[in-house]
């Protein structure tokens, strides 16, 4: 307690004051370093007085030795004595006239109930208060701490039961909350010994203003454990994104945090989970179509409709990089400046057409993976395929500036390389990886994000790649010999 109100001990004992730059706690370490300090050049003292009286009486008596001896006792006379501090065992003593007696039963509450014009905050509220117990209104501002004190004097409302047992065991029954707006909730659980077990289902629950915190941040939690139980029939999301049938569970111990979480919306489908500690925070969003659970100025709705989304992040909480991977099947590069002017590209200009008629080109399948930083995205290492095209681009994005600087390869034809790839030997070295074709085009995308400049090299227009191959695997023969 007196560590955290104060940051300066001023000791006061045996008519000195002692003055300590620190809190209570580190004040009794230095005062225990300051006593045995004060023991030790007390021994140091004595043994020196002893040695010196010796050689008084040694030489007190030799008249060539008067001078000498007088020296040593004029030192002695002048020696300040050490005095070993001693533990001040005085006490404070306080007495306070009894107060009077309350009958076993302090306070009774039946039945209260307040309401606002036609917006009903808490009705039949009965409680309790045994003599002797002591209670607490814990929680955040806003949170109903002054509802429930008003209610002691007749100013509250709520439906349901709150009981209280001898050892503070708190119990919640079918507890109300309703705004008629966001948020319409029914609360059962108990709390005991700092470990909360809470069940929340109703209509609707509005999460929109919650953030995924990824700070490392050193805390006091008054709860030893905390274990919630949601389902509702409605969830808001950020960006009053409203999707259905909202299920959680949520385990917290301290730092350590583990969520399951699902949602659905119009035939499809969201997973969410976390698993987080000291040290590591892993998130993984899983969901047969992203764009339907997010808001439109969300990344994901700006580039992607339809198909399958899988992103895991593992973000270190020590450096706060996070290491993204992000799967992708069946879905369409939505129309922006940056895929347009990619497929504008010379002998790609015809795949333009096809993406004006869809709204975009579809893939097969894609790949991303990247490190993210407060600031940037780096490292960035993407592919995707279809049956008539592959693309693949590294690089970095600065996320603070929104500067993109990336390289990569489009290439059409992508089945009839997928069938040479598969050649063994030749294969590899004919096409490439996944998403690198026979026949590519080397482009650069720099500038803005949002409108970024694409330029190719007329060199490696429609140029096979089996001789940058060949040259690949002949260098990485010799390196291996």
């Amino acid at each position: 307690f007196l560590d955290s109100i104060s940051n300066r001990t001023i000791e006061v004992a045996f008519s000195k004051i002692n003055d300590y730059k620190a809190k209570y706690s580190k004040y009794l370490d230095l005062r225990k370093d300051r006593i045995e300090k004060q023991i030790q050049a007390k021994k140091n003292q004595d043994k020196y007085i002893a040695e010196t009286k010796v050689l008084i009486d040694k030489f007190r008596a030799k008249k060539n030795k008067a001078a000498f001896v007088q020296s040593l006792i004029t030192k002695l006379s002048k020696l300040e004595i050490i005095q070993v501090e001693k533990e001040d065992v005085g006490r404070m003593q306080f007495r306070f006239p009894p107060a009077p007696h309350s009958g076993k039963l302090s306070l009774t509450v039946e039945q209260a109930s307040k309401s606002y014009d036609d917006l009903d905050v808490l009705t039949g509220v009965n409680l309790e208060i045994i003599k002797g117990e002591k209670i607490a209104f814990v929680g955040k501002n806003g949170e109903g701490k002054t509802t429930l004190a008003k209610m002691i004097v007749n100013e509250i409302d709520f439906n349901g039961k709150v009981k209280i047992t001898k050892t503070n065991h708190i119990f919640l029954e079918d507890f109300s909350i309703n705004n008629n707006s966001n948020v319409k909730l029914n609360l059962s659980g108990d709390l005991s010994e700092r470990i909360l077990n809470l069940n929340i289902s109703g209509d609707i629950i509005d999460l929109s203003a919650n953030k995924v915190e990824t700070k490392k941040k050193e805390r006091v939690y008054y709860l030893k454990r905390e274990n919630y139980s949601i389902n509702t029939d409605e969830v808001i999301f950020a960006g009053a994104v409203r999707v259905n049938d909202f299920k959680a569970g949520i385990e917290k111990k301290g730092s350590t945090l583990s969520v399951n979480s699902r949602a659905s919306f119009m035939g499809h489908e969201l997973n969410y989970s976390r698993e987080k500690n000291d040290n590591i925070d892993v998130n993984i969003i899983d969901s047969s179509d992203i764009t339907y659970f997010v808001n439109d100025n969300h990344a994901a709705k700006k580039l992607l409709s339809d198909g399958e989304f899988k992103m895991t992040s593992i973000r270190n909480l020590n450096t706060q990089e996070a290491d993204v991977k992000i799967n992708l099947n069946d879905f369409v590069l939505i129309n922006t400046p940056a895929s347009l002017k990619l497929l504008s590209l010379p002998s790609i200009s015809g795949l333009v057409s096809i993406a004006e008629g869809e709204g975009g080109i579809r893939f097969g399948y894609g790949e991303i993976n990247y490190i993210e930083t407060e600031n940037k995205f780096n490292e960035i290492e993407a592919f995707a395929v279809s049956d008539s095209l592959g693309l693949i681009m590294d690089g970095n994005i600065d996320r603070k500036e929104k500067i993109i600087d990336m390289k990569g390869e489009i290439s059409p034809m992508h089945i009839v390389n997928a069938i040479i790839q598969k050649l063994p030997i030749l294969g590899p070295i004919i096409v490439g990886n996944e998403g690198e074709g026979m026949f590519s085009i080397d482009f650069l995308m720099t500038g803005s994000s949002d409108d970024p400049e694409v330029e190719s090299n007329p060199l490696t227009i429609i140029k096979p790649r089996i001789i940058e191959r060949a040259i690949e695997a002949i260098e990485n023969s010799s390196t291996n010999q």
